[in-house]
């Protein structure tokens, strides 16, 4: 059997997992509202089993199809009953383009098709490339289908650089490993690609609620253009999913700001969680975002963003717990208790003003992310007296994503500059694809008359 057979039945799990998710949450219970959700409902899963299969590995288990399998038939029974407490709430679209505004959409759909039409045969034929894949990632990947899960021994999963790293990325890529029958890494590419086009999809249907079809496709073919995330699909660099996880939950957020719904908190929350567990950094983006939304959010609605934050904090305790019971160390590059060392700080100023010298270039450089950073930007201060929320919003979480990078850059231990050489074409990856999925929501609101809230 092809192994190509295997990504399709467990793509065709995630997508149950997220469309039951979707069901329960009431945005989607009847065919149409499925079909619509169907690039939704796949992202939705993938973070749903890919926090799961994290867990399960936590736990000691090896994450096998068996139990994944169970794990979703479980959550998809569980959908029902969920729908029984919760009233649907079908999302209203924004209407169908009209006179040249149609021409608008249709060109930007049809350089979106054309995009990922030919990712589609770059896939088919590639191999995961990066220098960090093959050191750590896909190794870490490797030994959780050889150990039957996170094994501390010499060649398991703590032998392989920056170990302290939560299992998310090599988990998800250890179940495309077992499904396809075998270790294979020419799988991996079409996989991401599979996950890419759901991406965009999850991205035009949540901003359709809000964003015409003439703003929404353009800005849409706009993100996929930009070469750096062309690169980055199909990299198996845990940056690819971690782009897509934080602009899904970012979208989310903003969405739920303008709309008070709280299904759209609670898909924010499920990426924010999956967000925390693929990186170290994640947690960072987490927090801050939660903590970014909860600042905004009016008095009655904090609770949704402490709940957030406390849905991120649970789901990282495991990890914490797991790698001190095995004395795993932190990474070497960089201790984020540093920052509580004042003299530390002092002593190591240069290299905040090295990374301020550096690292912007990198965000707003236009052969990598082509305009997005500063389209942003210039939409979201333009809308500060408009829509306060929304703009203050995104302007909070593309610095978020660029403080992070200069704090992390001030306390390493690695020499600065090739410190930045060698990462921040990657490390930008988050607020660049953040930024790029805020640009459709942004123009639109910017056209809104100014009483039209709810759209």
């Amino acid at each position: 059997m092809s192994p190509y057979v295997g990504i399709v039945v467990l793509d065709a799990i995630y997508l149950a997992v997220g469309a039951a998710t979707l069901f329960g949450l009431g945005i989607a219970r009847t065919a149409r509202a499925l079909a619509l959700h169907a690039g939704l409902a796949l992202l939705v899963g993938w973070a749903v089993l890919g926090t799961v299969a994290s867990l399960l590995l936590i736990a000691g288990l090896a994450a096998a199809v068996w139990q994944i399998v169970l794990a979703a038939a479980l959550l998809t029974a569980a959908a029902p009953a969920l729908g029984r407490r919760i009233d649907a709430r079908p999302a209203r679209l924004v209407g169908d383009a009209s006179g040249w505004q149609t021409w608008f959409a249709v060109a930007g759909a049809a350089a979106l098709l054309v995009y990922l039409e030919a990712l589609f045969w770059r896939s088919r034929y590639a191999q995961p490339t990066e220098w960090d894949v093959w050191s750590f990632w896909l190794p870490k990947a490797k030994s959780i289908v050889y150990f039957d899960g996170l094994d501390t021994s010499v060649g398991g999963f703590t032998s392989f650089a920056n170990s302290d790293y939560p299992p998310f990325a090599p988990a998800v890529e250890s179940l495309a490993f077992r499904f396809a029958g075998e270790v294979r890494t020419d799988v991996l590419p079409m996989q991401h690609w599979i996950l890419a086009v759901g991406f965009f999809g999850a991205l035009a249907v949540l901003l359709a609620r809000r964003v015409p079809p003439w703003i929404l496709w353009p800005s849409l073919a706009l993100l996929a253009l930009m070469p750096s995330f062309t690169r980055l699909v199909g990299s198996s660099l845990a940056d690819e999913p971690l782009s897509m996880a934080v602009a899904l939950a970012g979208v989310c957020g903003a969405l739920w700001l303008l709309e008070d719904d709280p299904r759209l908190a609670a898909v924010a929350g499920v990426f924010l969680v999956a967000a925390t567990l693929l990186k170290n950094e994640g947690l960072l983006y987490a927090v801050l975002l939660a903590v970014l939304l909860g600042v905004l959010a009016r008095r009655r609605r904090v609770r949704v963003p402490l709940a957030l934050l406390a849905a991120v904090v649970l789901a990282i305790v495991p990890w914490k717990l797991w790698l001190s019971a095995n004395d795993i160390a932190g990474t070497k590059s960089y201790d984020p208790a540093d920052l509580l060392r004042p003299g530390y700080l002092a002593d190591r100023s240069d290299r905040l003003w090295t990374a301020l010298n550096d690292v912007p270039a990198y965000f707003l450089s236009w052969d990598a992310w082509l305009v997005a950073v500063p389209l942003a930007l210039a939409l979201a201060f333009a809308l500060l007296r408009r829509r306060p929320e929304l703009g203050a919003f995104v302007l909070g979480a593309v610095g978020i994503a660029f403080g992070g990078n200069l704090v992390v850059y001030w306390v390493s231990r690695e020499p600065i500059h090739w410190y930045i050489t060698t990462t921040a074409d990657r490390t930008s990856a988050t607020a660049a694809v953040l930024s790029a999925a805020f640009v459709p929501l942004l123009a639109a609101e910017s056209l809104r008359p100014r009483h039209d809230r709810a759209g």
